[in-house]
């Protein structure tokens, strides 16, 4: 083959692969629900366990928790363990959230640390699912793998059993969920904001 013949020869067509967003939003729901039942499994056994550490001060301990949904005007007006019989630890800490889904669990089963367990559980369940959202968001260019990976070694990190296991821990699960929400909201809409040409204007 002479060189004219082969300068002449048509250069081959870059092959667009085009993804269906119908196809990539099923996958990225099944992806979502596989993290949401790995972290739920991951930490099951822990619903047999009994209360632990600070549990006590927010559960069976807290006279104002106790009350069940009557103690719910009082946890949102006053400090974190205002319910907790020790001046000591009396301060200016403010986290009614947690607190008052303590004082709806204790409602609805009074004296039972395998259902606080199982709201923690679930709870967090929730919460690596939306992580592994929240970075489908961020990585939108990136292969759907690189999230789904990133989340699943979030989930599987042993540095988070002490904060799932420990019912009191529900104050740091609640802080990173309404976190990721946040930013997932602040995310979405400015995408939408973006895709609306007002920054074009």
């Amino acid at each position: 083959m002479s060189k004219k013949q082969i300068l002449s020869k048509p250069k081959a067509a870059k092959v667009a692969i085009s993804i269906d967003p119908n196809a990539l939003k099923k996958l990225k729901i099944s992806l979502g629900i596989i993290i949401a039942i790995f972290a739920f499994l991951l930490y099951a056994q822990s619903i047999a366990f009994d209360y632990a550490y600070d549990d006590h001060t927010v559960t069976k301990d807290n006279r104002i928790v106790k009350e069940g949904f009557a103690g719910i005007p009082t946890l949102l007006k006053t400090d974190y363990w205002y319910g907790y019989n020790r001046e000591d630890l009396r301060g200016a800490i403010y986290r009614p959230v947690p607190l008052v889904l303590f004082a709806l669990e204790w409602q609805l089963f009074p004296n039972n640390p395998n259902a606080f367990h199982f709201i923690n559980i679930l709870l967090n369940a929730v919460l690596c699912e939306l992580i592994f959202i929240l970075l489908c968001e961020i990585f939108k260019k990136q292969n759907i793998i690189f999230p789904f990976v990133c989340a699943l070694l979030y989930t599987a990190h042993p540095i988070h059993t002490e904060v799932v296991d420990n019912i009191k821990s529900l104050d740091e699960i609640s802080c990173f969920l309404f976190s990721s929400i946040s930013v997932l909201f602040i995310l979405n809409g400015i995408t939408k904001f973006l895709m609306e040409g007002v920054l074009g204007c």
